[in-house]
């Protein structure tokens, strides 16, 4: 699931990056597309990507780094109950 939503959040980005320089995207095919559409459209005016690249950069390395610290504490917590069930079955 969090591959999913972090798959739908860089792809929604994407295009509002691309529409950033100019380009006109794909229309919203799905309601939850046009639901993200209208909530990160909605009373934002963002920058021209030809002015202000590092915007987008950031942006889009924001929504990378939170994917993977929420990888990290998966991993961690799988990890974790792995060692406590093997000590709880092996008693």
């Amino acid at each position: 699931m969090v591959y999913d939503l972090s798959r739908w959040c860089i792809l929604n980005f994407v295009e509002i990056w691309g529409e950033a320089y100019g380009q006109v995207g794909a229309s919203s095919s799905t309601p939850m597309d046009w639901l993200f559409r209208s909530v990160a459209s909605n009373g934002i005016e963002w920058p021209n990507a030809l002015e202000h690249p590092l915007f987008y950069v950031g942006v889009y390395a924001m929504i990378r780094l939170g994917t993977a610290f929420v990888d990290v504490f998966l991993v961690f917590a799988k990890y974790t109950g792995s060692l406590r069930a093997s000590k709880t079955l092996f008693k």
